[in-house]
């Protein structure tokens, strides 16, 4: 079991690293998000040090000149990527919440939304890494 406080938010490369950490397995991972077939996708990990802590550094990169993502074209690449049925699943219901969150805010349906953020490449594969 594992609890994670995270209170006042949590970033996702970070809880990403935590979860490496922990034993999860980067190639699995790595795997999981070659299926999002996003240009030039790769998961980095370093070794990182602040206040004496040493933890993992997960950071992911992509081919530059990514489209901008709806709600509706973040959920495909999830659908294709052959992920887990438990980490799919987790992974649409974190980008459902969020694009809930969104479009409350904007005042448009979740469906209209553009993720922005959500929707780089980074927070998409974090949010499926982690998943």
């Amino acid at each position: 079991m594992l609890y994670v406080d995270c209170v006042a938010g949590v970033a996702g490369d970070m809880l990403l690293g935590a979860l490496l950490d922990a034993g999860a397995d980067a190639e699995r991972v790595r795997s999981g998000l070659g299926g999002l077939g996003i240009e030039g996708l790769e998961l980095r990990l370093e070794r990182a040090e602040r206040h004496a802590i040493a933890a993992t550094r997960a950071r992911v990169v992509a081919a530059p000149g990514q489209p901008e993502r709806t709600w509706a074209s973040a959920r495909e690449l999830i659908d294709g990527a052959g992920l887990p049925a438990r980490a799919h699943a987790r992974a649409q219901e974190a980008l459902a919440r969020l694009a809930r969150a969104e479009g409350r805010v904007h005042g448009v349906p979740p469906e209209q939304v553009h993720l922005h953020e959500a929707g780089a490449v980074d927070a998409l594969a974090e949010v499926c890494g982690v998943a």
